[in-house]
């Protein structure tokens, strides 16, 4: 997919920045010279997108194969996986938005759709920002920050799936060797190991909430 690289206004050093809508990423030199391509490291993810309608998603599925050994992870879009950028309508969904996704469901986190107030579109929150809420944002799109009245967190999946709160069994899971964990989104379920997982858990012959220890697992405690 090609770049489409546009005028951001300028940075707080007053010099131009320029930013690419495509592959959501900046698009300057440190003089603030407009790029011929942009600076983004995810364009092969792009060039394997894929295209669904808002109604023809029927699963999604994020799997963790062994937690014990990498933070590393797989996304399932109606059980069939997706190598690049799921895009629905004018949404481009890379594999860093389903993370945000899992991570803001897993400690019950209440997201919403928050729009760029510069270039209307919707917007993402990631890594430690889809677990705290905060009014100023930078948009993936037009590279703008912008304000909203109360502290939110955004995702773009709301506008097009409806994500149920997690639900838990109500026995503590002790986790020994692989940890395989598979959350699925539609079904508001996370499964370790293939068992319906609880909310606590004892690893490494400690017990604790299964949300803190992925916090841990992905520094955002």
């Amino acid at each position: 997919m090609q770049c489409n690289i546009k005028y951001a206004l300028k940075s707080r050093n007053s010099k131009k920045k320029y930013w690419c809508s495509t592959h959501k990423a900046k698009a300057n030199d440190k003089d603030g010279n407009m790029l011929e391509v942009c600076l983004s490291q995810n364009k092969e993810s792009y060039d394997k997108s894929i295209t669904i309608e808002k109604n023809g998603i029927k699963s999604i599925k994020i799997v963790f194969e062994d937690l014990s050994l990498s933070t590393a992870y797989n996304i399932y879009i109606n059980n069939k996986s997706l190598e690049g950028v799921l895009i629905i309508n004018e949404s481009s969904l890379e594999e860093i938005d389903f993370l945000g996704l899992f991570l803001s469901a897993i400690n019950n986190i209440d997201i919403e759709e928050v729009i760029c107030s510069h270039c209307k579109h919707l917007h993402n929150d990631n890594n430690l920002f889809a677990i705290t809420a905060h009014r100023k944002h930078m948009c993936q799109y037009c590279g703008r920050e912008f304000y909203c009245k109360e502290p939110n967190i955004g995702s773009e999946f709301v506008k097009y799936i409806k994500i149920p709160k997690i639900k838990y069994s109500d026995n503590t899971q002790e986790i020994k060797g692989k940890f395989k964990l598979l959350y699925n989104v539609l079904e508001g379920k996370i499964y370790i190991n293939d068992e319906y997982s609880s909310k606590k858990i004892i690893i490494n012959e400690k017990e604790e909430e299964l949300s803190n220890y992925i916090n841990k697992l992905f520094k955002l405690s």
